[in-house]
């Protein structure tokens, strides 16, 4: 994955908006190795099997009607994953 920045800005002068200047800004290219790893087989969260969770404190996450995650508040996360979160490992 390669991530580029950079482009050009356009200086317009305050004295006379119709006198403008477009200057090139230099960026930076930084590129990192990513792999991505999928199977075909359908997600199930442990609490549906019939061994359950190892510990009581696993539940699914429940997004709400339409499961939108965009709607998801911080104290959701907090709430949900605070065993995670604070997690010294």
């Amino acid at each position: 994955m390669i991530g580029k920045t950079g482009g050009y800005k356009r200086i317009i002068n305050p004295n006379n908006p119709t006198e403008t200047e477009q200057r090139s800004i230099t960026g930076q290219e930084v590129s990192r190795f990513v792999q991505y790893r999928f199977d075909f087989q359908p997600p199930v969260h442990c609490s549906e099997t019939e061994a359950g969770c190892p510990s009581s404190g696993y539940v699914p996450v429940d997004f709400g009607e339409g499961g939108d995650i965009r709607r998801v508040s911080r104290s959701m996360v907090d709430e949900t994953f605070s065993h995670l979160l604070s997690c010294p490992c």
